[in-house]
């Protein structure tokens, strides 16, 4: 449009969110919007082109991706170059067009940037390739006259240079740049020229240029990122009367929590004076959760609430640094508790769960069909797989095949070797295994789907034309019934009650997902070929390899969003730079972590700090942006988020990151929370997760009754969830049962809250850890019964927590194994003992026991290992190949500083027996003080004798350093924590008399633990004089031991008859690594803790 703006004034704006605002108050105030006041920046330049007679192509971003690429594979791909040498690493091509982008923003010709290379030291080659670079893109913008947007900006600033009229700008009194956070040289000059355009055509009254900085005079400590900005405008103000700066300062009120923390954060110690101490208020509040899911839900709950009160949606605003993680959270949010949130210009199609999986593709081919992203793909909704599969695995079934098979990708653990073997080694076992045959059916089931996967993206190849990728995923997207699975979701199946909202929203994201593929052909088929650039043979389209392809798609995908609403009327969710301009009288400030906000800049790989300052140097200005300057924009948007809030700010963090690891609260956060609580006053609201009873799905509602019954509290009677409750039986009387549960986990827990509890009665109480229902003591009996048989780690895992001992082989849960890159510590244990078995075995035959230091002492120990190696890699899940290799060289360094430790450390004694079994073939027992058989079970790795047969070692093997071990060995922990050391040696005993090895009734016992990565030996010899009748076990002999004497036989016998009782209470002792600590009821000083 270039007709005269009838208001003669002009507002530009930076971004979408304040324009949308600007609108929406001015139809506010006179009840429409009148003639176009309001425009964006990238609009107004394109007005100021629109009266041009010909215009050129636009290059959008996936435009200036393939010419960018085409320049260096064309001249740079000679293996010489300096720039050709990146071509292959990913993501080189947008470091580059970054780069270019930064050249054209500076307004750096090519002919500047050649100039100063002489100056630029060390890295004149690499600029030197640079300017051809530079100078290959500009020459093809110019020849075949394509735009892209730093050009654009050119030609307008080439225009207003022109004094050819340009009607809706030269009719103009004001102009107003609105909410300016940063500026290019570029833009810089376009307002310069601007002002003189303005003083030319009419030099007594000029139109006035206004400049609107979110910039506070009085705390540079906070805005010091607009300061270079400053001062070039103020450098202006006598050559440019017109031009007119104003500073937007934050707007206070009654003082406040808010204005408090606004007033003192980033404050130099010269800097104004601090207000007084604020009371606690609620302006500023703290939402602290676990995870970004919980933080934002928590958010969710705060916002319902302030609706539930009447308060407008257009007085809330949602506020994170990036939306690249958090919007995604926000939309699942939204639709979980039905609230209005609106992202302005529509969602961001890459938070769409369908177009997250459309990319699945891309991924599993990247990733070489890695387990995760298969997994990902067949177990999505969004697809039906009956083209690859005509039966259905269910999710468990598929993640237990994948840790069975020991499948990470093709190329540590192919899937078809991974399942051919597992298929492989349950043959055997099908006659006598119903479990192992549907095993079997299942995982071959598997890899033909598999297989048909791969079949199916073999349409894929290395390179080809654009076109031929488009063309193939259209016909991905139609094999897979992708348009059909989203409708019949939809119409009401897994969609529910929002079926409408999620029909419009994923058919939105199918929409955009195929423009993005139509615009990147058209880009590609508008886009002259490379070889046409240069004067040769013209190509009809442009190859790519695969994975340029899917970046490319990936790169048209960032820039799109949704379908906005029809309604435009939302709760803003805004990242940090549009907020800009903005208020709200409430504030949701969230994602405080380091790394999140502030985010984190690095330096360019391409443009390094000091080399930004010697081609600043090189061109007499500084115009170049050093990393440092652009952190501390960082801390200038955080200031103005705080500002942003008119009435309650809330900030939100979690402890943990999207991935589960541990989160660093921001230093913007640290900083606002030393202030407040270093407060007298504490002005910090913490947020607790309250149940609102106002608006609640059925999941809360249920949490809230059971946190009600369990723990009323005076405030809240019980009248209030039993109202609640009778409302919801008498909607869907089937949830009766389901309650029902919750009223007894209820009393259980106000039993084990009783003051019994604090005094030591538990074991009168229910759910104390002792199990007394008769047909479950019945039912132990037949397991743990006379009959049965106990090893050493089923008793030393009683003696460290009873509870445990329940969950493990009681119950035998096991935690969830799945394949890593590298070889786990107990396949690597098991490694170890194969290994010095043979070894030992072979020195035994050959007649070199003991070691004493003999060449072929370490060539056999090569020899066996070696062997060993093959045999894991043929029937085991070794890992990653590389990491495989680095633990083969590591298993067998440490064997050899073990041997090296044995000959040095460990004379007297010669190895006799190899992983010795007792009690599995032949019956081991000790008496009960009744004189009924207890049956003990084990395998011994190693035992060594004295040469006079009056001594014996017991070893067992251990590949960690663990200070735990020591702790068995202790005088007062034997028979508690530590079994196994002394009930080898009894075992170890009997095996030797059986061989006539021992010449003494009483022969020196020596038992310990083979720490083989110390090296070290840990043992006890059984020489205290407290343990002198410890391996007594003889009935009568034990009842004739004084009270409190330690006895091996009783140790055993009293912690069977604790198993047998069901007695499992939880110990409290190791917590922190225990597998079963979620699930566990520990309780210490009368608190409920994790266990």
């Amino acid at each position: 449009m270039t007709e005269p703006i009838t208001s003669g004034i002009l507002d530009i704006h930076r971004r979408y969110p304040v324009l949308e605002r600007a609108l929406q108050e001015e139809a506010a105030a006179r009840g429409a919007v009148l003639g176009d006041r309001h425009v964006l920046l990238s609009d107004f330049y394109e007005r100021i082109l629109s009266g041009l007679k010909e215009t050129p192509r636009r290059l959008t971003r996936m435009g200036q991706y393939l010419l960018a690429k085409g320049i260096l594979e064309h001249e740079f791909a000679d293996g010489k170059s300096l720039l050709g040498s990146f071509l292959s690493f990913r993501g080189f091509v947008d470091i580059l067009i970054e780069l270019v982008n930064e050249f054209q923003e500076a307004a750096l010709s090519p002919e500047d940037l050649k100039k100063a290379i002489p100056k630029m030291g060390e890295t004149r080659e690499k600029f030197a390739e640079l300017a051809i670079f530079y100078a290959m893109y500009r020459k093809c913008l110019s020849d075949f006259h394509l735009w892209d947007y730093e050009e654009q900006k050119k030609q307008v600033l080439e225009r207003l240079r022109l004094s050819e009229p340009i009607p809706f700008l030269d009719s103009l009194e004001e102009i107003h740049f609105r909410n300016i956070l940063s500026l290019s040289r570029l833009d810089f000059q376009i307002i310069l020229e601007l002002c003189r355009r303005a003083t030319r055509l009419d030099q007594e009254r000029p139109s006035q240029v206004f400049v609107h900085l979110p910039y506070d005079p009085s705390r540079q400590d906070a805005s010091r990122f607009l300061e270079p900005v400053v001062r070039k405008f103020e450098s202006t103000a006598d050559e440019f009367p017109n031009l007119n700066l104003e500073f937007v300062i934050p707007s206070g009120g009654d003082p406040s929590a808010r204005d408090y923390l606004l007033t003192n954060l980033f404050r130099k110690p010269d800097g104004p004076e601090p207000i007084p101490p604020i009371p606690s208020d609620g302006t500023v509040r703290l939402i602290r959760a676990s995870a970004p899911e919980e933080e934002v839900e928590e958010m969710g709950r705060e916002i319902r609430e302030l609706l539930s009160k009447g308060v407008p949606v257009s007085k809330i605003g949602v506020v994170f640094r990036s939306l690249s993680l958090y919007g995604q959270l926000a939309i699942e949010t939204a639709r979980k508790f039905s609230l209005p949130f609106t992202f302005v210009q529509g969602n961001p199609a890459l938070s769409s769960r369908l177009v997250r999986t459309l990319l699945l593709p891309a991924a599993i081919l990247d990733s070489r069909f890695s387990a995760r992203e298969v997994l990902k793909f067949l177990n999505s909704g969004f697809l039906d797989l009956s083209a690859i599969s005509q039966e259905s695995l269910h999710p468990r079934d598929l993640e237990e095949l994948v840790v069975r098979a020991g499948v990470i990708d093709d190329e540590s653990v192919p899937w078809e070797h991974g399942l051919t073997r597992l298929i492989h080694s349950l043959a055997d076992s099908r006659k006598s295994s119903e479990e192992a045959e549907a095993t079997v059916q299942k995982a071959e089931s598997l890899l033909h789907i598999i297989r048909n996967m791969k079949s199916l993206f073999s349409g894929f190849p290395e390179s080809a034309p654009i076109s031929v990728y488009a063309a193939r995923m259209q016909l991905l997207i139609r094999e897979l019934k992708v348009r059909e699975k989203v409708v019949q979701f939809g119409r009401g199946g897994e969609a529910g009650s929002h079926s409408l909202d999620f029909l419009q929203k994923e058919l939105s994201a199918l929409r955009s997902f195929e423009d993005t593929l139509d615009e990147i052909v058209r880009t590609s088929r508008a886009l002259p070929a490379i070889g046409e650039i240069f004067g040769e043979a013209s190509k009809t389209e442009t190859c790519v390899g695969r994975q340029d392809f899917f970046d490319l798609l990936m790169e048209g995908l960032k820039d799109r969003n949704l379908a906005p609403p029809s309604e435009m009327e939302g709760i803003m969710v805004l990242d940090a730079e549009e907020l800009v301009g903005l208020e709200f009288d409430y504030l949701f400030l969230g994602g405080l972590t380091e790394g999140e906000f502030p985010h984190r800049h690095f330096e360019e790989a391409l443009f390094r700090d000091e080399e930004k300052e010697a081609l600043n140097l090189a061109l007499g200005e500084k115009i170049f942006m050093s990393t440092p300057l652009k952190q501390w924009k960082e801390n200038l948007l955080f200031y103005r988020s705080i500002a942003s809030a008119r009435k309650v700010l809330t900030l939100a963090v979690s402890t943990l990151d999207e991935g589960g690891e541990v989160a660093l609260p921001s230093q913007f956060l640290e900083s606002s929370l030393k202030l407040l609580e270093e407060n007298p006053e504490h002005p910090l609201t913490r947020v607790t997760q309250q149940g609102s009873v106002v608006i609640l799905c059925r999941d809360e509602l249920t949490r809230l009754i059971t946190f009600l019954l369990w723990r009323p509290s005076e405030e809240k009677s019980l009248s209030m969830p039993a109202a609640l409750l009778s409302g919801c039986l008498a909607r869907d009387p089937d949830s009766m049962l389901r309650f029902a549960d919750i009223f007894k986990r209820c009393e259980m827990e106000r039993m084990r809250e009783s003051p019994s509890m604090a005094t030591g009665d538990a074991l009168e109480l229910l759910s104390d850890g002792r199990i007394e229902a008769p047909e479950i003591l019945s039912r132990m009996a037949r397991k743990w019964g006379e009959d049965g048989k106990w090893s050493a780690t089923q008793l030393e895992d009683y003696g460290k927590c009873p509870f445990m001992f329940f969950m493990k082989h009681v119950l035998r849960l096991e935690k969830p194994l799945f394949p890593e890159l590298d070889t786990d510590p107990l396949s690597e244990g098991a490694l170890f003992h194969h290994i010095l078995e043979k070894y030992y075995r072979k020195m035994e035959d050959a007649g070199l026991l003991p070691l004493s230091g003999k060449a072929e002492e370490e060539t056999a120990l090569r020899e066996v290992a070696q062997a060993a190696f093959s045999a894991w890699e043929a029937e085991r899940v070794t890992g990653e190949p590389h990491f495989w290799e680095i633990r083969k060289k590591s298993v067998l360094r440490t064997l050899s500083l073990w041997l090296n430790y044995e000959r040095k450390e460990m004379e007297g004694f010669t190895p006799f027996l190899f992983e010795a079994d007792f009690g599995r073939t032949a019956p081991f027992s000790i008496p009960d003080r009744q004189g009924g058989p207890l049956y003990l079970t084990g395998r011994i790795d190693r035992v060594d004798v004295a040469a006079c047969g009056d001594a014996y070692r017991v070893l067992d093997y251990k590949n960690s350093r663990s200070e735990s071990h020591k702790e068995k060995l202790r005088v007062r922990n034997l028979g508690k924590l530590g079994f196994q050391a002394p009930l080898y040696a009894l075992a170890a005993e009997k095996l030797l008399r059986e061989k006539g090895k021992l010449t003494t009734d009483a022969p020196l016992r020596v038992s310990g633990y083979a720490l083989l990565k110390g090296p070290n030996l840990v043992k006890q010899d059984f020489a205290d004089p407290t343990l002198a009748d410890y391996f007594k076990t003889d009935p009568d002999l034990r009842a004739a031991l004084p009270e409190g004497g330690k006895n091996l036989a009783d140790e055993i016998c009293g912690t069977i008859s604790h198993i047998r009782a069901g007695r499992f209470e939880p110990s409290g002792q190791g917590c922190e690594y225990c597998d079963y600590s979620q699930t566990c009821r520990y309780r210490s000083g009368g608190e409920s803790e994790g266990g």
